[in-house]
Formats: C-alpha cells, structure tokens, sequence
C-alpha cells in the first residue's frame, strides 16, 4: 500500500516542475470520535467551527493526556474514497510511529504538525488546539480523489492496544491561490 508522504517524495524526487502546481485544501465536513481509551485520555472534543459565511472551515481539538507520547504511540490513517454513495477503502494509508511522523514532516517542509505545538516528547498536560486550519501550502496536489473519509486510529506501538478511534469526512480540493 502507499502512503501520501511516499507520493509526495516521489513527486518532488523526480523533479517534477509543474508552472501551475496547485496545493492540498482540506474541506472539512464531519468529524466523530469513536472511541477513546480512558487509560490514556480524557474529555477529548473535536469540533468543525465557521466563523462566518466566507471564513473557511477550521477544527478545534482539547483533551488530556494521561502519559507522555514519544515513539510508544502509532497513527494510523487509512483513506476511504466516496463511490457511489458510499465510503470504499483505497490506495492510500500511512502508519507512523508518533515522534518520526514529526520528524519527517520537518524533511519535506510540511510544518502543519509543529504549527500547533505538537513537539516530541508530547508530554502528558490538558491540551488545546484551536482554528486549525486545512489548507497546507507547499503540499503538492496528487490526491487522487475529491471526496474522502480518514480514519484515523492512535495505539500502543508494542501492545496495539488502541488509544483512539474516530473519523473525518471531507473534500479534497486543489488551490491555486495558496501554491
């Protein structure tokens, strides 16, 4: 299976030069929590917001961690297309221990994660991330479908145990304001 951060690579690694590159714009339209383990988490609250009508989309995210996330917790993202009225599973999904994921955003110029203040060690504290938004500029345009589902899955890199489970639905859209 491949991953996006392998396309990505593979499209810069090449040297594709594109006059009209065009970047990722994430459209948010539903995102649900499945799941959390009480173990290691707590009031964990994800929330699409609008400020107004021409504002974009933006998440809010708060909860508490109960222990310190280093390379002992993985995410898991696996993509589900929207065919035919429904959400099938594709190509695309990546697993990543907690700090590389970190580590490789920074090689390929993608700082989304450290924006925010997710740093490694993530120590355990109440945390609060507020209008985060999903437009990433610099991320070349290569997804290869419009409208997608994420599931998105944290466990215990040794055990599997799972810490959490929830969703996003949302449009995948190119921008070419913000290449």
């Amino acid at each position: 299976m491949a991953n996006i951060n392998e396309l990505f690579i593979i499209y810069y690694g090449l040297g594709i030069q594109d006059h009209t590159r065009m970047c990722i714009t994430v459209k948010p339209e539903r995102i649900e929590v499945t799941y959390t383990n009480e173990k290691y988490l707590e009031d964990v609250d994800i929330r699409i917001i609008r400020y107004g009508r021409r504002s974009p989309y933006l998440i809010n995210v708060q909860g508490r961690n109960k222990h310190t996330w280093t390379n002992n917790v993985t995410l898991h993202i696996v993509f589900y297309e929207f065919l035919h009225n429904e959400y099938r599973r594709s190509f695309a999904e990546g697993h990543y221990r907690f700090c590389d994921i970190l580590k490789l955003q920074k090689k390929s110029g993608w700082v989304l994660l450290e924006k925010y203040g997710l740093t490694c060690p993530f120590v355990a504290k109440f945390w609060h991330f507020e209008n985060m938004t999903g437009s990433i500029a610099g991320f070349p345009y290569i997804f290869p479908f419009e409208k997608a589902r994420a599931n998105i899955t944290l466990a215990i890199t040794d055990t599997e145990e799972v810490v959490f489970d929830g969703y996003i639905c949302c449009e995948i859209k190119p921008d070419k304001q913000r290449a």
